[in-house]
């Protein structure tokens, strides 16, 4: 149906009236008028059928709704499955007591009744027959007797989620009912039922009036036989046999007295009457629907998202102004949403700096309007550390100071963001890069104070400039965290994008993507496993070596593993690495056994290895595949990966341990981990780093932090492996430290498994 504009319906109401009355009025002098009023009192008694039906359907709506609510209810189900008698009988009466309902039962899903709200006299042999059509139907609604009094009911089963019961909820037609009816339509009503016998159950006039009225003529006529009333009826059948009538009666005294008045009523006087009608009708519809009509635009242009000005109504209606009130609070609330949501949406809820998608994206819609600018990465290796060593609470803390320290330095927020440990900047005046560079690592490496910590961090910064190294965002940005790779690597405060990086970062994915087929290539190729021989020195026996991965490219030579390792680390490849590796070695350990030598041998394995179950499971299968125990093989893993602070590494190298498999802690030394926290980690060996090592009979302090490191690792049950001997006085020291094992090029460098053996033959000769 199309809708109109509410003046234009509201006028046309207050006009159509108008003129109906006009109408009447002219006609009353004609016989034109004996129509006219029947059609009004017809129309009265059509009124009446439409205010019976919708009485009747706002009750049952009523009766639909609160039984839904009722039988929806998680604690009224839980009671009624559980046979909470007490409770269930309260909800009903609460519920009952809602909506003024007469009726309030509770059936098993056979009919019998298990709660009730009143004393109300039931047959129970009804309820049978009501609650084999609810479940036949999902539910029922309509009339019925019930006991001695007509009930318009509905009946809805309780779904847990099957129906393990059955609500009843009823409104009583009684004499109440039918007073109400009259006194709404100004018509008599009576409620006749028709079952074994027709019966009377309500009504507004003496039943025998009923009864003959049914005898009486239907129609209207003024000029002939006039007939004292006129009457209609509506028939509704009853859920449980029989039907029902609803007798609607309009007396017809009023009518005649009215239309014996308005044929005396001149022509002239009905005209005054509708002109002044229309003039009433008018004004009160222009009074009444502005302020609606404000309403309503308010209320499209807060759907359309402009929250700034208010909504008035300018109306003197109480109802109106409230309503004004509260669309204004809607829409305080609703901006205020908006923005915390848009905030949040565009910002870290950490620092508070923007992410990096929305700083990229700024970039890009500004690039035409910038004429130059220089982007900033800012990074320290150290927060990775921190979060390591300290846990992530501590690390928050870091990026937070560190967001702060760099709010003097960029022009607005919307100019700088996070991306997990690193940070950029945006610097439209370049007119002084180098000093402000040089300002903001001066002061994001002043100490940080967290939690009663003193930690001070370096921090390295990456550079790139437009328009004169990239000319797009995209290629500013990726530029300008290459320039900060280079920094970190060559250890430059600043460093700035070189051209050529791009064809270099190619190389690398290159790189990546050789070693990846070399690792699917099951025979030998250019990727090969070393060993390096670890000597006892209480009785100078090699028993032990490190297995070392070695990559000859055939374009590119020697390719280093700290070249290749981490970029494996990068691009996810590390666990099928650290796979090959193992497999590798322990074919070779086998190959050994069958020569008659004895060799355990330490594999390296990264934090993403302790993270791989995959891994895990294959370090077990190649020992079952080649027959070899546990100590065939040990496992070397950096010191920042054993005392990360989540403790799920923790749990990862004691299963390990539990198996049987020796643990050393690599590179010890060169991270935030102290002895007193590896006390907590189930390793058994601790691997002092060469740096300590190289220069150890040169440099005072190398050897008492190898002494040291030595006592305190024995005292907590560990044995010590120093790596990176060079010369016999190192090793001497190291000796007589109570150093358990060496490692080194005065030993041996790194071997392929047959040089491995003549060094091994060798070395067993003279020793």
């Amino acid at each position: 149906m199309a809708t109109k504009p509410f003046r234009t319906r509201l006028l046309g109401q207050f006009i159509g009236l108008s003129i109906t009355i006009g109408l009447l009025i002219t006609l009353a002098v004609l016989f034109a008028t004996e129509r006219n009023v029947q059609a009004r009192v017809e129309q009265q008694m059509l009124v009446g059928e439409k205010v019976l039906q919708a009485l009747i359907e706002t009750r049952q709506n009523l009766l639909t709704g609160s039984a839904q609510i009722l039988t929806s209810d998680f604690g009224f189900k839980k009671a009624v499955a559980v046979g909470d008698r007490a409770t269930t009988e309260s909800a009903l009466s609460n519920q009952a007591r809602r909506i003024g309902a007469d009726l309030m039962l509770l059936l098993s899903l056979e009919g019998d009744i298990m709660a009730r709200d009143s004393n109300t006299a039931i047959d129970s042999q009804q309820m049978p027959p009501l609650a084999n059509m609810a479940l036949s139907k999902g539910k029922v609604a309509g009339f019925s007797r019930i006991g001695d009094d007509l009930y318009q009911v509905i009946v809805l089963p309780v779904k847990a989620p099957t129906p393990i019961a059955l609500t009843v909820v009823g409104f009583r037609v009684d004499q109440e009912l039918a007073e109400k009816l009259k006194e709404l339509t100004n018509l008599d009503i009576a409620f006749i039922t028709h079952a074994s016998r027709d019966e009377v159950t309500a009504s507004t006039l003496d039943e025998s009036q009923v009864l003959k009225a049914d005898n009486e003529i239907h129609g209207l006529s003024f000029f002939s036989q006039r007939v004292s009333h006129i009457k209609s009826s509506s028939e509704f059948d009853l859920l449980w046999g029989g039907s029902m009538d609803v007798v609607l009666l309009s007396h017809l005294d009023s009518v005649y007295r009215d239309f014996d008045r308005l044929s005396l009523q001149i022509v002239g006087t009905a005209l005054v009457a509708v002109l002044l009608s229309l003039i009433l009708a008018a004004i009160s519809s222009k009074r009444l629907v502005e302020p609606v009509s404000k309403l309503a635009s308010g209320a499209r242009r807060i759907a359309r998202g402009h929250y700034e000005e208010p909504v008035e109504a300018d109306s003197e209606v109480l109802e109106l102004s409230e309503l004004s009130q509260a669309i204004n609070g809607m829409q305080d609330e609703i901006r205020q949403r908006e923005e915390k949501i848009l905030y949040q949406a565009n910002h870290d809820h950490l620092t508070g700096l923007l992410l990096s998608a929305k700083l990229l994206q700024s970039l890009r819609g500004e690039l035409s309007n910038l004429r130059e600018f220089a982007l900033l990465t800012i990074g320290s290796p150290q927060l990775r550390d921190i979060n390591n060593a300290f846990g992530h609470e501590v690390g928050d803390a870091c990026l937070v100071e560190v967001a702060k320290r760099l709010e003097p330095f960029t022009a607005s927020q919307s100019h700088a963001c996070r991306i997990r440990n690193y940070f950029k900047l945006r610097i439209d005046d370049v007119s002084n890069l180098e000093t402000l560079m040089h300002d903001v690592i001066a002061t994001l490496e002043m100490p940080y104070w967290v939690q009663g910590l003193r930690l001070q961090m370096n921090f390295n910064i990456g550079v790139a400039h437009y328009p004169d190294q990239a000319d797009d965002a995209d290629s500013v940005w990726r530029r300008s965290n290459m320039a900060l790779d280079t920094a970190t690597s060559e250890q430059l405060k600043i460093g700035y994008y070189r051209d050529g990086e791009d064809q270099k970062r190619t190389a690398r994915v290159e790189l990546i993507n050789d070693l990846r087929k070399q690792l699917q290539n099951k025979e030998q190729g250019e990727v090969f496993m070393a060993y390096q021989p670890k000597r006892r020195l209480d009785d100078n026996t090699v028993s032990h070596a490190e297995a070392l991965i070695r990559w000859v490219h055939p374009e590119l030579g020697f390719v280093s593993p700290e070249d290749f390792i981490p970029l494996a680390e990068q691009t996810g490849l590390i666990n099928e690495l650290s796979r090959w590796v193992v497999s590798q070695v322990a074919a070779q350990i086998a190959r050994w056994r069958s020569q008659g030598i004895r060799m355990s041998v330490a594999i390296n394995l990264s934090a993403e290895d302790l993270f791989n179950a995959e891994t895990r499971l294959h370090i077990e299968k190649v020992l079952h595949d080649f027959d070899l125990e546990p100590s065939a093989i040990s496992f070397e893993v950096t010191e920042s990966a054993v005392i990360r602070d989540n403790g799920d590494e923790r749990n990862l190298i004691g299963d390990l341990r539990d198996k049987g498999f020796s643990i050393a802690v690599d590179d010890f030394g060169t991270g935030y981990s102290s002895l007193e926290q590896l006390k907590k980690v189930p390793v058994s060996h601790l691997k002092i780093d060469k740096s300590f090592v190289l220069q150890l009979a040169q440099n005072r302090e190398d050897q008492i932090i190898v002494r040291s490191t030595i006592e305190l690792a024995h005292q907590l049950g560990l044995e010590v492996i120093a790596e990176g001997v060079e010369d016999a006085q190192s090793e001497q020291l190291l000796k007589e430290y109570g150093c358990d094992w060496v490692q080194g090029y005065y030993l041996a460098k790194p071997m392929n498994a047959d040089d491995f053996n003549e060094w091994l033959a060798s070395h067993n000769e003279t020793a």
